[in-house]
């Protein structure tokens, strides 16, 4: 079996390095075998009868087969070395020359719309939220706290009696701006006041036989002033007592002549008579043709000076 040139050459290759080292001498360790060394011998005397080329036929070679012995040191390790496989070389693939086409007019390209136009989706339909009724709430209700209803303040009553007259008046809520005081006084005969209220009655063209006077009017507790009603009507009661009624008596009365007399200070008016014409009411009583009672009610808006005549 003939040894590939290859390892023959690397075989000559690592000769030549230990003659180097050893100063032109191949040293070869001294164990190497009987057989190595014949295989040896053998490769290096093969290696160098091979026949020379053909260029040199004819010519006469002489092989020198070496003579210096080789001395074999212990026997390395053989270190196979890896030969890269010789790959062939890739042929560049020759590619045909590319032949311009020729340019062939085309239609010009329409022009690209920048934007789409939005596409409008359709609304999706609206699903109507259930409608959450809040929650009601709860509470407790409120301690009703009573109204007091507004009762219409009662009329203010006032009555004053005299030996000759007892007279009551009830008075309107808010008739008077300030806390007034009822006051009645009766006018003797022959007096001032008598005299004046005597001419104010029969200036009105009142014919009578006697008369009974009488000042009846409020005033005020702050002021001490007479005040008049602030446009309410009172109404007033008047009742004859004994010495009144023994004037009456003393006389004899027709009783169709009673009549009771305001004399205001802008009018003179008949508030109360016996022949109903007046507003008011008058009571007499009549006991074997003398009067023993007189009562008489009205309505006035002012007060001052009062009057009952009589024929």
């Amino acid at each position: 079996m003939r040894l590939p040139k290859s390892i023959l050459s690397c075989l000559l290759v690592l000769c030549m390095l230990v003659t180097d080292i050893s100063g032109g001498r191949v040293i070869v360790a001294e164990n190497l075998t009987d057989d190595s060394q014949v295989a040896v011998d053998t490769l290096v005397s093969e290696e160098i009868a091979e026949p020379a080329p053909e260029d040199n036929a004819g010519e006469e070679v002489v092989v020198t087969p070496a003579t210096e012995e080789i001395v074999a040191e212990e026997p390395a390790e053989e270190v196979k070395e890896e030969v890269p496989e010789e790959v062939p070389a890739e042929t560049p693939e020759v590619l045909p020359e590319e032949t311009p086409a020729e340019e062939t007019p085309t239609e010009e390209a329409a022009p690209v719309e920048e934007a789409a136009a939005p596409v409008e989706e359709a609304p999706a339909e609206e699903i109507p939220a259930e409608e959450v009724t809040p929650a009601e709430e709860v509470t407790e209700p409120a301690e009703e706290i009573p109204v007091e209803e507004e009762v219409p303040a009662e009329p203010a009553s006032y009555e004053v009696a005299l030996d000759e007259v007892t007279v009551t008046a009830l008075v309107p809520a808010g008739t008077f701006a300030e806390d007034v005081e009822f006051v009645v006084t009766p006018l003797a005969e022959g007096t001032p006041e008598y005299e004046e209220a005597k001419k104010a009655v029969e200036a009105e063209g009142a014919v009578f036989d006697g008369m009974l006077a009488f000042d009846i009017y409020f005033k005020g507790l702050t002021s001490g002033e007479k005040i008049q009603p602030d446009g309410n009507k009172v109404s007033i009661g008047m009742k004859l007592n004994n010495p009144s009624l023994e004037v009456l008596k003393a006389e004899e009365v027709e009783v169709d002549s009673l009549a009771l007399t305001h004399i205001g200070e802008e009018k003179v008016e008949v508030v109360a008579d016996m022949q109903n014409e007046a507003p008011g009411e008058l009571q007499v009583t009549v006991d074997a043709g003398q009067v023993n009672a007189l009562e008489a009610t009205f309505d006035v808006d002012g007060f001052s000076t009062f009057v009952i005549t009589w024929t």
